[in-house]
């Protein structure tokens, strides 16, 4: 049996209030800096001027800033002179030990290889694009305690701010607590990446050379860090001074996304602001009680950008760590609906010149009558799902991406008639990952961790497995409960994981731990795509779910769309909701992993 899972994902720093205080307003200070237009515009994003502007309103609405302390500075306003000099003017001029301070950056954000000395973690500083950076030289691979690197040069970027100068100018809020918030990537190259498949926009990636019909999908080697990204740009300086609280958008390894989003706020946004506003708006099942902490959430962020398919990993770090307890919104109403599962996905067709007009209308409308679930849209922004055909002779390529823009595995034929349904059944692998993935329960008493581990001797990317890596799950039930582990691999087959064949469901006390795998029983397998293992805690068992445990598989790969996989979403929607809300006690939790053949 093969199977996949679904895991996980600023700089901020704490409010200084109690639990159960709202903080009141003093001296406080924000600044919003937004860069969407530069003054190279090959560097050009879109939708951060509109993050910057919800974010701001609803920092306001929440009481934690008046109207007049807040400063925005956006575009050409945002020159490294001028962010530095209303940090000093703003935030540290503005303010007394006591008070309260937060900046917030979104734009792009690379690696410099550092040349003062300092030894930080892998010897790149962390830095943030403002509106006249630029990269005059391409990155430089260097090692760096034994480890290859990717980074740019001092001498090959032109008005950067690092993250040793950033931590300069905090040192200087000694007694302030400070609030950063930094939703910009940090990984080898300018990036803060525009998905260039569903917004016709420029992307600053480094471009793909697209070989025959499609080239082979690999994954990436692994990061400079040996697979594990640093968490921000503030890691492993000396920051005594001021109260922090560390939250970054993205590993450093990692990009950090720009999307369209169908539901509020709709539009083209930054996933983790995007998720950092639903937050704040109410929809966070962080605390039933309407407060919200620094590690509540964080965790929902990390939680949910991994839960609904994005790769990137937001990260954390509190300084003191008690900080993390600390409310930093209080007054929020907990979301109580569900969001609705899914019946059809807005598909759109992307063909080059090797496909005819008549011919990409018949693809259409065999893919269509393959799956009832696509409906078809020529609006790329508004699609959910891309389907991308090439012809090169008399080969086919087709590929499926997701909304986060992540391909599949590439299906090649010499006809149509194997490259759709293998295409087809990538699509449904991403629409019943996307069912399981909508069960959410805000109100809820019990609560279950999951994790995973990879058996191999080289350290693998988060979020990555390749061919023949052995996979290990452990669940934890943080309350009394019953416990249901499955899987999803990308032709949607779902494999019980938990309890296994002719097993009854077994109650677990508090803090009582579940192992899955070893001795090769979870084995990465071709086909490769996006997978997704899910959890489930619930108070008490649920019997219209045995008899789907009792099988290896549910679902035949061969088959030509859904068969016993709709009776088990079906069952377990159910067994949870009822019209839209949740109903009974359970918590449900979920995990993306990305598998490949080898690395490039």
């Amino acid at each position: 049996m093969r199977t996949g899972l679904f895991i996980s994902l600023l700089v901020v720093a704490a409010f200084s209030v109690a639990a159960t205080e709202q903080p009141v307003l003093g001296a406080n200070r924000a600044l919003f800096v937004g860069v969407e237009e530069y003054s190279s515009p090959e560097y050009n994003l879109k939708g951060v001027r509109e993050d910057v502007r919800l974010l701001r309103e609803s920092l306001i609405a929440k009481g934690l800033f008046t109207a007049e302390q807040t400063k925005t500075i956006l575009d050409q306003e945002s020159t490294r002179a001028n962010i530095l000099r209303t940090i000093k003017e703003w935030l540290i001029d503005g303010t007394r030990p006591g008070d309260r301070a937060l900046f917030y950056f979104s734009g792009h954000g690379i690696q410099i290889w550092n040349e003062n000395g300092v030894q930080i973690q892998d010897g790149m500083d962390r830095a943030i694009m403002p509106w006249d950076a630029k990269a005059t030289a391409n990155r430089v691979r260097r090692t760096f305690r034994g480890r290859p690197g990717f980074a740019f040069t001092v001498d090959g970027t032109q008005n950067f701010i690092t993250g040793q100068e950033i931590g300069a100018l905090l040192k200087q809020m000694h007694g302030r607590t400070v609030v950063v918030i930094s939703d910009s990537c940090h990984a080898g190259s300018i990036h803060k990446r525009v998905n260039p498949y569903f917004v016709k926009y420029k992307t600053i990636s480094d471009p793909v050379v697209q070989k025959s019909v499609f080239e082979p999908r690999f994954g990436e080697a692994e990061s400079e860090s040996g697979g594990r990204g640093v968490n921000n740009m503030l890691s492993g300086l000396d920051l005594q001074g001021p109260r922090l609280v560390v939250l970054t958008a993205c590993e450093a390894s990692q990009p950090a996304e720009i999307v369209p989003f169908e539901k509020d706020p709709k539009g083209i946004h930054s996933v983790f602001t995007w998720y950092l506003l639903n937050a704040l708006n109410g929809k966070a099942a962080v605390e039933t009680d309407g407060k919200i902490t620094f590690e509540k959430l964080a965790m929902y962020l990390r939680e949910q950008v991994a839960r609904d398919g994005f790769a990137q990993i937001p990260q954390h770090e509190f300084n003191p760590k008690a900080l993390g307890r600390e409310v930093f919104v209080t007054g929020v109403a907990v979301e109580k609906t569900l969001t609705d599962r899914p019946s059809v996905v807005a598909c759109s067709l992307k063909s080059d010149s090797s496909i005819s007009a008549g011919e990409r209308v018949n693809i259409q409308g065999a893919l269509k009558q393959l799956s009832p679930a696509i409906q078809w849209t020529d609006d790329a922004t508004a699609a959910r799902c891309l389907f991308e055909v090439q012809k090169s002779g008399t080969a086919y390529g087709m590929r499926l991406s997701d909304a986060t823009g992540d391909y599949w595995e590439t299906h090649t034929g010499a006809d149509l008639n194997t490259v759709l349904p293998a295409a087809i059944k990538n699509f449904r692998g991403y629409f019943l990952q996307t069912g399981f993935a909508t069960l959410r329960n805000p109100d809820t008493r019990v609560a279950v961790d999951l994790s995973y581990a990879v058996k191999t001797p080289v350290p693998r990317r988060p979020g990555t497995v390749l061919k023949g890596d052995e996979l290990i799950f452990q669940a934890k039930a943080g309350t009394t409960g019953y416990l249901y582990i499955w899987s999803v691999d990308c032709q949607g087959v779902i494999h019980p994981l938990y309890p296994g064949p002719n097993e009854q469901p077994r109650r677990l006390n508090a803090q009582q731990n579940v192992v899955v795998g070893g001795g090769g029983a979870i084995t990465i397998q071709p086909p490769f795509g996006k997978e997704a293992v899910f959890a489930l805690l619930t108070a008490t068992p649920l019997d219209s779910l045995k008899p789907f445990w009792n099988k290896d598989d549910v679902g035949d790969a061969a088959s030509p769309w859904l068969t016993d996989q709709q009776r088990f979403l079906d069952a377990m929607w159910n067994e949870l909701t009822d019209s839209g809300r949740p109903k009974g006690d359970w918590t449900a939790k979920g995990w993306v992993l990305k598998s490949f053949e080898s690395v490039r």
